[in-house]
């Protein structure tokens, strides 16, 4: 996800000049951390007995939840802010794919075919990672509970520390898809239908997650007739539609748009009420993040208007939560968040497994060490390969398929 950019358009309602957000980008560095630092602890404290878990470790590992929760909430906010306008216009939809696939494809390509050839060496049967290659490179992978083989399925039938965040980046595609649809509405409403639009997307989103909880023997039911699903592959199933789908995901998306209005439209925040918004959202936010509840696969998709207003918050100019969020080492760190999302699993997971080799005492340390080493790899990758491939991407999209290189 790209930063809001500083070009003016005016808005519906008070226009609003349209500017650099460098708040957003700490934002989306603390979504990654908070991913990256879930992964992190898994290296200690795998997946397992639950309920004889810390809550320390608890918490930890369900900051992934947060972060990808907080991603996707910022996706809407930032893709709406950039290409509302544009996407109407005659070539806007050719230009918001060129510009979308040169931002998420280079990395990517990259990292799947390290992974793709690891598992291809590493396991004896292939045939189940030939079979998905075809949903990874297309960012489909997410989109449905897609068959393997007779007893696999695309969720797991790959894991490797490469491969395990692909599926963010075809629920993103997703919503790259859904978003010309919405622009057009979203653009006309008032500060007033924005801030509506917002509340009743909140609503649905805890809708959606409560009713998850609640009829998950009918979802299982409806599974087993349409997703050809057995009794073996329901907990995939359901993991899969609470946390990997797009539909569970839509309201994350949706609400960023709808924030995103609210601001364009007029309606920002006072300095005061922004800095209030913020710190009750963080302390809500942390509070549902050590819930032992049955909510703890889709609790964040339930509380989704806190990650709104987060954003609402950061875009207020001046703010302390803008401050706060745009420190130049933030917004370094924002900058490289791609980059920290796809490459901190392998950066932590290598170091880890030599450290438990050479059996290094506290392991602990080496896994900060190990995240450390993440974020500078990432920062170098951002700089060095990530931005330069990103621009080389669109310059070709654009000479095969003509339009402008608008960044």
């Amino acid at each position: 996800m790209e930063a809001a950019s500083s070009w003016t358009t005016p808005g519906c309602g008070s226009p609003v000049p349209l500017r650099h957000i460098a708040a957003l980008d700490g934002i989306r560095f603390v979504a990654a951390f908070s991913v990256m630092a879930s992964h992190a602890t898994y290296q200690i404290h795998p997946p397992g007995d639950w309920d004889n878990m810390t809550l320390t470790v608890w918490t930890l590992t369900h900051l992934a939840n947060v972060g990808m929760t907080l991603f996707f909430v910022l996706s809407g906010f930032v893709i709406h802010w950039n290409y509302r306008l544009s996407v109407q216009q005659p070539g806007g939809l050719r230009d918001f794919f060129i510009a979308r696939w040169s931002r998420l494809y280079p990395l990517f390509l990259v990292v799947f075919v390290i992974g793709f050839l690891y598992e291809l060496v590493a396991k004896q049967n292939s045939a189940p990672l030939v079979r998905s290659a075809p949903f990874f490179l297309t960012f489909t992978t997410s989109w449905w509970f897609w068959r393997v083989d007779d007893s696999r399925y695309i969720f797991n039938a790959i894991s490797n520390p490469l491969l395990g965040v692909m599926w963010s980046l075809a629920t993103e595609a997703f919503f790259y898809v859904v978003y010309p649809f919405l622009a057009p509405v979203a653009n006309r409403l008032s500060k007033w239908g924005a801030l509506a639009a917002l509340l009743g997307i909140g609503a649905l989103g805890a809708i959606m997650a409560v009713g998850f909880v609640k009829y998950t023997d009918l979802i299982l039911k409806l599974g087993f007739t349409y997703a050809d699903v057995d009794q073996s592959s329901g907990a995939s199933f359901l993991f899969w539609l609470g946390y990997h789908s797009p539909l569970m995901r839509l309201p994350s998306f949706l609400i960023g748009v709808a924030a995103a209005q609210v601001v364009l439209a007029g309606g920002r925040l006072p300095r005061l009420w922004a800095d209030l918004t913020f710190a009750l959202c963080v302390a809500a936010i942390a509070a549902v993040d050590q819930m032992r509840s049955q909510f703890s696969m889709v609790d964040t998709s339930a509380c989704v208007i806190l990650f709104a207003g987060l954003c609402l918050a950061a875009s207020t100019e001046k703010s302390r939560a803008a401050q706060l969020m745009g420190l130049p080492l933030m917004v370094w760190g924002g900058q490289a968040s791609y980059s920290l999302y796809l490459l901190h699993d392998p950066v932590i997971w290598a170091l880890s497994r030599a450290t438990t080799r050479l059996q290094f005492p506290i392991p602990e340390l080496w896994v900060m060490v190990g995240m450390a080493m993440a974020i500078l790899v990432s920062r170098a990758c951002y700089t060095r390969y990530e931005r330069p491939a990103q621009l080389l991407f669109r310059s070709v999209g654009h000479r095969l398929l003509g339009g402008s290189e608008r960044k």
